[in-house]
């Protein structure tokens, strides 16, 4: 389990405790179980039986200005990592500033990637490509709203270079640079949300090279329907004499909800060129393998609700590369309860 904020949490919620006139910590929490078989080219040729996602979350209120949040998430059976730990100070409405360790605010889905909260079981493409699973940094972030506009800043520790853009997480600072990034939004009316979201800091130990990353998104959300879809483009220097690394792709996905039911269609795809990362990459006297890689996939999926808190997932995907053809397609099933 990482420990670097345990004393945190310790100290906002022994202060909570000790005061008559704090109201006391609210939990909530959820979990999930799946199931997927593969082909025999796929991840999961051999079927996996289990895929334990699990989280508590505690919030709570020290003052009219100040409150925390402490999220820990069970990524495996034997795997525990802190999701959220920050104290807010909210100065106004429309302005609040939060210190600790945070979902960094880029796009929708990584903030909003828990299994009660996807209509999918398994991450779409460009997600599991362009960054680290529950994407979060340590630092500061500013949020607020102004009539119909949103807006996120953070300034942080940022992301630390990798074999692959999606192993880059850290909590430390591989340098002396501080990455800094955000996402703005328009919000017309309570069904369609648009945003643009930005980051960029440098990421190799030496502090000397630059990676950026851009997304736009959009949701479209009704009583009935659900429709949204992301696109994000990272570049990533690399030293000379390798071109700069290049990740980009986009999902759509459709919703319909029908009673107890809620039929899903998405489209995916991801794409990577690097020449001077992949396997093997250590530093920049270790150049790796390289990464080049196209593919897309169709994603079916079912989502039935006995109750509001129990989703039960369904889902088949259609994968496909550029290149020779693999026998890679997956179903999944999962069973998700939140509380």
């Amino acid at each position: 389990m990482n420990k670097r904020f345990i004393p945190m949490a310790i100290l906002i919620l022994a202060s909570a405790g000790l005061s008559q006139e704090i109201a006391a910590p609210k939990m909530g929490g959820y979990f999930s179980f799946d199931y997927s078989q593969g082909q025999e080219d796929g991840l999961f040729k051999n079927s996996r039986l289990g895929g334990l996602d699990a989280g508590l979350v505690l919030t709570g209120q020290l003052s009219d200005t100040f409150s925390y949040t402490f999220e820990a998430r069970f990524r495996s059976e034997s795997r525990i990592e802190i999701e959220q730990a920050w104290l807010a100070l909210r100065l106004s409405k429309s302005l609040n500033f939060i210190l600790g360790d945070f979902l960094v605010p880029f796009g929708r889905y990584n903030r909003a990637n828990r299994p009660h909260e996807t209509f999918l079981v398994q991450r779409p493409l460009v997600f599991e490509k362009a960054y680290p699973a529950s994407w979060r940094d340590l630092g500061l972030q500013v949020s607020g709203k102004l009539s119909f506009i949103l807006f996120a800043a953070f300034i942080g520790n940022g992301l630390a270079e990798a074999e692959s853009p999606d192993k880059g997480q850290q909590f430390g600072d591989n340098n002396s640079d501080k990455a800094w990034g955000g996402r703005l939004s328009v919000q017309p009316d309570q069904t369609l949300d648009i945003g643009l979201s930005y980051y960029q800091g440098k990421y190799d130990d030496a502090g000397t090279r630059k990676l950026k990353m851009l997304g736009v998104d959009a949701a479209w959300v009704t009583v009935d329907y659900s429709l949204s879809a992301e696109y994000i483009k990272t570049d990533s220097a690399n030293p000379a004499p390798w071109a700069k690394g290049v990740t980009e792709g986009f999902f759509v996905q459709l919703a319909i909800k029908y009673k107890d039911f809620s039929p899903v269609v998405s489209y995916q795809k991801a794409k990577q060129d690097d020449p001077f990362h992949g396997l093997g990459w250590s530093s920049p006297l270790e150049p790796g393998a390289g990464l080049a890689d196209t593919r897309t996939r169709w994603a079916l999926g079912l989502i039935y609700l006995p109750v509001s808190n129990i989703h039960l997932k369904a889902e088949y995907d259609f994968n496909r590369e550029i290149g020779p053809a693999l026998k890679d397609d997956l179903i999944s099933v999962q069973a998700t309860v939140n509380f």
